[in-house]
């Protein structure tokens, strides 16, 4: 699944500018480009890190540290890291969403966004790890009575 993070997560547009498309590692790490402006000539652009997307990441690690030893309560805790990283990523979207339209509504722009395939596939990867959590892993014994 961490794969998926090296894929587009985002692309930013703006009006006179190229578009900005962004892993879901450069979400996490945050990235310095330069906008080459129609308007203006070339200026320097940043976004910074978003905590949503680390987040997301790192339950990715322990997810997988959870699924190693199967059994137990591995199965219950790989499902609550699952559904924690599909709301980091659900909120990672609306945090995105609100941040847009904000800048929009401050500068009376057209900034676009638009969230791309990686985005989606993390997302549904977050599902169906949980939805294969809930499949035991060893059958249940009978008991003896």
């Amino acid at each position: 699944m961490f794969f998926v993070f090296f894929l587009p997560f985002i692309t930013v547009s703006c009006p006179g500018s190229a578009d900005v498309s962004l892993s879901g590692i450069e979400l996490s790490m945050g990235k310095t480009f330069q906008d080459v402006s129609v308007r203006e000539g070339a200026s320097k652009g940043e976004f910074n890190p978003e905590l949503l997307a680390v987040a997301a990441l790192i339950c990715i690690g322990v997810g997988f540290l959870f699924a190693l030893p199967r059994g137990g309560y591995a199965e219950a805790f790989c499902a609550i890291v699952s559904l924690l990283g599909i709301a980091l990523l659900l909120g990672l979207k609306y945090k995105l969403e609100g941040d847009v339209r904000h800048a929009n509504a401050e500068a009376l722009g057209t900034i676009g966004l638009k969230f791309e395939f990686g985005y989606w596939m993390a997302l549904g990867s977050f599902g169906v790890s949980f939805l294969l959590s809930l499949i035991p892993s060893h059958p249940r014994r009978a008991r003896d009575g």
